[in-house]
């Protein structure tokens, strides 16, 4: 498991660290349905292959800063599914957790909440753009980019394609082409 420092470093380059608005307390309660969807061309043992990777998460935020929900991850090309991954999580934001393939942490900044994740090379970023209404209710806007490791070459986590799952596959480009984000209190 990488550090905590290592962590917020490998993404520092991308204005992650900011001051608070919101406290933890502000988003206790809250349920976030969010999506996101890459375009991505990847290589497993020198096959090169293009697709679109959905990823879904569905999570709520508890009392005492604790997160739990699910990412589901699903593969398809031409039209068809090609392959799905789930993951569960019960995370804490500011708390290191170990993942399958890497390290992931919450951080809640300004009016964001972002987990990133590190993978065998390179890294991941999801930002949850938070604004609570004056009538009290909620909306939300979600990201996911792509962050490589300066002199590591291409990321590489595992594979969510039938064949590639379990396997380090290389993503050689990753761009978002679409999200969708919903909230609720619970």
């Amino acid at each position: 498991m990488r550090p905590f420092a290592t962590i917020v470093a490998i993404f520092a380059t991308a204005g992650v660290v900011q001051t608070q608005e919101l406290a933890a307390s502000d988003i206790e309660n809250l349920k976030v349905n969010a999506t996101a969807t890459m375009a991505m061309r990847s290589r497993n043992a020198g096959r090169e292959f293009s697709g679109q990777t959905l990823l879904q998460w569905t999570f709520e935020v508890g009392p005492q800063k604790e997160i739990k929900g699910r990412l589901v991850r699903t593969y398809s090309s031409g039209g068809r599914e090609h392959g799905k991954r789930e993951q569960k999580f019960a995370s804490k934001i500011d708390v290191p957790e170990k993942l399958p393939e890497g390290t992931a942490v919450w951080l809640l900044q300004k009016d964001e909440l972002i987990r990133l994740i590190t993978t065998n090379v390179g890294g991941w970023k999801l930002t949850i753009n938070l604004s609570k209404a004056t009538d009290g209710g909620w909306s939300c806007k979600a990201t996911y980019e792509r962050f490589q490791e300066v002199g590591k070459g291409h990321n590489r986590n595992f594979g969510v394609e039938r064949g590639a799952q379990g396997q380090v596959i290389e993503i050689l480009s990753a761009s978002q082409i679409g999200s969708t984000c919903a909230i609720s209190r619970m």
